[in-house]
C-alpha cells in the first residue's frame, strides 16, 4: 500500500524522454523526472521514491525531504503570504504551513542576530520553524504544523540505554 508523504517502492510503468511514470496503485500513475531514475533502470523495475502531493495530483522524487509524514524538522521559511508560509522541504516542492496551523503566529527561532524571536507577526523569509508533517485534512497531501506539542510523546518506546538519538530543543520550561 502506498503512503503519500513517505518513501515507497514503485514499479516503473513508462519512460518517455524526460518523463517517467510509476505505478501509484490506487493513486494512478505518478510522475517523476526520468533523470532521477538510477542509470539503466528499465520499465517493470522497482524504484524507491518519496511521493508527495503536487498541483497535478502526485509526484515522486528519489530525493529525501528534510521530514517525512509524521516527523519533526527545523525548516527555513522561503516565503510568507496571507494564507501561511512555505518552508524549504529539501525537494523541489516547498512544504506549506497554513496560517491556521501556525501557533501564536510567531516563529520558534529567528536568525537575525537577535537570538530567539519574540515577534507576534507571521514568520518571515529566513525564519526557522520546528514543524511536524501531518496529512492535509482537505486533500490526500501533506502540510506542516508548528503546533507540535500535541505530537510530542512523553515517553519514548523502543530505545535502549546509551542509544544515540536526534532531538530538538523546542522550548525552555521552569
Amino acid at each position: 500500500m502506498i503512503t503519500i508523504g513517505k518513501i515507497n517502492t514503485l514499479k516503473v510503468l513508462q519512460i518517455k524522454g524526460k518523463k517517467c511514470f510509476l505505478d501509484g496503485e490506487n493513486y494512478g500513475q505518478i510522475f517523476m523526472r526520468s533523470a532521477e531514475l538510477p542509470e539503466g533502470t528499465l520499465v517493470g523495475e522497482n524504484v524507491e521514491v518519496f511521493i508527495y502531493s503536487s498541483n497535478d495530483g502526485f509526484a515522486a522524487t528519489r530525493k529525501t525531504p528534510h521530514a517525512l509524514l509524521g516527523e519533526f524538522a527545523c525548516l527555513e521559511v522561503v516565503s510568507s503570504t496571507d494564507i501561511g508560509v512555505f518552508l524549504d522541504w529539501g525537494i523541489e516542492k516547498d512544504l506549506y504551513l497554513p496560517i491556521r496551523y501556525i501557533k501564536d503566529k510567531a516563529p520558534v527561532m529567528t536568525y537575525k542576530g537577535k537570538g530567539r524571536g519574540t515577534e507576534t507577526s507571521l514568520p518571515e523569509k529566513g525564519d526557522k520553524l520546528i514543524i511536524y508533517v501531518i496529512p492535509d485534512p482537505t486533500s490526500d497531501g501533506e502540510i506542516a504544523t508548528n503546533e507540535i506539542s500535541k505530537y510530542i510523546v512523553e515517553e519514548a518506546e523502543g530505545l535502549e540505554a546509551n542509544e544515540e538519538v536526534d532531538l530538538f530543543v523546542y522550548k525552555f520550561t521552569d
